[in-house]
């Protein structure tokens, strides 16, 4: 590793560790923080937590080729989630801070990304109800259904992405790489078993 920091943006923190080679990785989080343990990776320095408002301090310990980093967390509820990525260079260990209400009543989801994910498409159209392939099947119910949820969503303030807006098949090895790029808040996933 050449160099180990934290950047802060809006509403996540993350260390950066640059040069580093697809480190496979360990993690087990508690109720005061997260422990990631990367193998096969060495130099990692302590990098400076001051300005963090999520983690209050990292503690990194090397054991052979192993480098473990403790983030102790400043307050576990305002953790929404973490991530371990890697971009061909860099490792991301990526926090994201838990959404809360917009002060405007009439759009309370302002600041908010929720992502919708109508299940099936295209040739696979998942559950069918008594008519048959006759009535109406699976995937375009889901997307109707994701149709109106985007609507009320959005018109309450949220940012809505939608992993498909026609009749197309995205297999699962392509919704949740795209998905997680985005970072959203909530991932929703839409289905139903059967209709009449």
């Amino acid at each position: 590793v050449s160099s180990a920091f934290m950047q802060i943006g809006d509403r996540y923190e993350q260390l950066i560790l640059e040069g580093t080679a697809n480190p496979v990785f360990r993690t087990e989080q508690d109720e005061t923080g997260l422990t990631v343990q990367l193998f096969n990776t060495t130099g990692v320095g302590t990098p400076d937590t001051s300005a963090c408002n999520l983690i209050s301090d990292v503690t990194v310990t090397q054991e052979g080729s192993t480098t473990t980093l403790r983030f102790t967390y400043r307050d576990r509820s305002e953790i929404w989630g973490y991530s371990v990525e890697y971009d061909g260079t860099n490792t991301f260990i990526y926090f994201k801070q838990k959404p809360t209400l917009s002060d405007d009543a009439t759009r309370p989801l302002a600041g908010v990304t929720i992502a919708l994910d109508p299940g099936h498409g295209e040739r696979d159209g998942g559950a069918v109800g008594p008519p048959s392939s006759s009535g109406p099947v699976e995937k375009d119910m889901n997307l109707a259904v994701a149709y109106a949820a985007r609507q009320v969503l959005t018109e309450l303030g949220a940012t809505v992405i939608m992993t498909r807006e026609d009749d197309s098949r995205i297999i699962l090895a392509e919704r949740v790489p795209n998905t997680r790029a985005l970072k959203p808040d909530f991932f929703i996933s839409l289905h139903h078993n059967s209709a009449a």
